[in-house]
């Protein structure tokens, strides 16, 4: 059977003298997207990270190139991918992409940008609805692919990216990735560079022990400063939640920290299920002296999505029943989402990127003179880099073993360990692969740099 391959690489009332006739409507509120996407990376903790020594993903380039593809969902598929992608209460999350992807670019004392782009085959058909649409709301302009293109038809879309991403994703695309049959290719790109609001001093980080969760130990070099930082206290399950501001306070580091080197198993049961409000653990922090020691560490994922989206819900888009009818008037179906992720933490602050590609087929403070808070990251943690303004998250992983070099999780590979040199960074590629039926033969190449998030469809 011969596959064409599809590449997606996010009323007001007038008075009685109608004073507001031709106003525009107010833009959407952002919060419940933001809500949606945090609801989003736990239900992905859940099934990615709970059982793994280890985890770095971006939930919010995966969400943002999976509404982008859910934008073209009909019937049971789409009823399907919006529970999933806890889209629920978010009245117009296309619209309020739009609203989003702008506030995030438009911030400032920040390297921050996140952008979207599709690339069609000549001769394969999309909807022009699906692609004024996706221009309007996700910024993605429509070009053509380039078969005759030096270097091959990813060449182009690789330069793309590594524009994007201040070069630290290169290759997303390695050659032979796309073929004649490819139809379409979406992506989402995403790249986060800031420094700490205050700074640790190299000259207080010290080698130390990490104690694990088996008891044994592996050295770390772990940063230190006394600070007035945000902290709650016995947040979950005897564990202790930091906040450590970047130099734009919008953005966040958080640590949650169990008091025990053993505790983290307990936290992740807590976690486990819908009922856990993810949302509200950000809530009800308070302003403390703390005395804050945090792991110099990178950590490098690569991990297949399909299981864990389905065990979501969202099950029909693998399946040759999918409807995608919003996108093109030929069958296409999800085969293959693969993410990877790179994260790494300094003195200075952490740089952060991401880019997520979509492949389908087609088939016929005040200084407090008190006691500090000690907070010594010197065991296991959970983190994430947040949008306290809208509540996205636009990373999250965990920290539980530094000499760790590699995991496999079915075709999923886990690097990570103690950071050596170099900014923090964190650098995401995702693949999705949609066709009407999959091809069991078919071996998608994994992409084994250092940074990058790729999703292919």
């Amino acid at each position: 059977m011969t596959f064409r391959y599809i590449v997606l690489l996010a009323t007001l009332l007038s008075g009685c003298l109608n004073l507001n006739d031709g106003a525009p409507p107010p833009p959407p509120d952002v919060n419940p997207l933001g809500r949606a996407t945090s609801s989003f990376a736990q239900t992905l903790y859940d099934e990615l990270a709970a059982k793994q020594v280890g985890a770095i993903y971006s939930p919010f380039s995966a969400h943002a190139v999976l509404s982008l593809t859910y934008m073209g969902a009909r019937g049971t598929t789409a009823g399907e991918m919006k529970s999933a992608l806890q889209l629920s209460n978010v009245q117009d999350p296309h619209a309020t992409y739009r609203v989003l992807i702008t506030s995030l670019n438009s911030a400032l004392n920040i390297k921050l940008l996140t952008a979207n782009g599709m690339w069609i085959h000549p001769d394969f058909q999309v909807l022009q609805q699906f692609k004024d649409d996706a221009a309007t709301n996700y910024f993605a302009k429509a070009e053509n692919i380039e078969f005759a293109a030096q270097g091959g038809p990813e060449a182009p879309i690789n330069e793309w990216v590594a524009n994007k991403t201040e070069n630290k994703i290169k290759d997303l695309l390695p050659p032979g990735t796309l073929t004649p049959d490819t139809s379409i290719v979406l992506v989402n790109t995403i790249f986060f560079n800031s420094t700490w609001k205050k700074q640790f001093l190299e000259y207080n980080t010290k080698r130390v022990n990490f104690y694990k969760a088996n008891g044994k130990t592996a050295p770390v070099e772990l940063m230190n400063q006394v600070d007035d930082l945000d902290v709650k206290e016995s947040a979950l399950e005897n564990s202790d939640l930091l906040r450590i501001p970047f130099t734009n306070e919008r953005f966040s580091f958080y640590v949650l920290l169990p008091k025990s080197a053993s505790g983290l198993e307990a936290v992740e049961k807590k976690f486990i299920g819908n009922n856990f409000d993810v949302n509200g653990l950000f809530a009800g922090l308070t302003r403390r002296r703390v005395d804050v020691s945090l792991p110099k560490f990178n950590l490098t994922a690569t991990m297949k999505l399909n299981e864990a989206l389905k065990k979501l819900g969202m099950s029909e888009a693998f399946s040759s029943s999918a409807n995608f009818s919003g996108i093109s008037n030929s069958s296409i179906m999800i085969s293959d989402v693969i993410q990877k992720a790179v994260i790494e933490v300094r003195e200075t602050g952490t740089v952060a990127a991401a880019a997520t590609a979509v492949i389908a087929v087609r088939t016929s403070a005040v200084i407090q003179r008190e006691t500090p808070f000690v907070f010594k990251a010197d065991h296991p943690f959970i983190f994430w880099i947040r949008d306290d303004t809208t509540g996205t998250v636009l990373f999250q992983g965990k920290f539980a073993d530094p000499a760790v070099k590699e995991i496999n999780i079915n075709t999923v590979r886990i690097k990570y360990g103690a950071h050596q040199e170099g900014r923090a960074s964190i650098f995401n590629i995702t693949f999705l692969t949609i066709g009407k039926e999959p091809d069991k033969n078919l071996e998608l190449p994994f992409m084994n740099m250092i940074l990058g998030f790729v999703v292919i469809l």
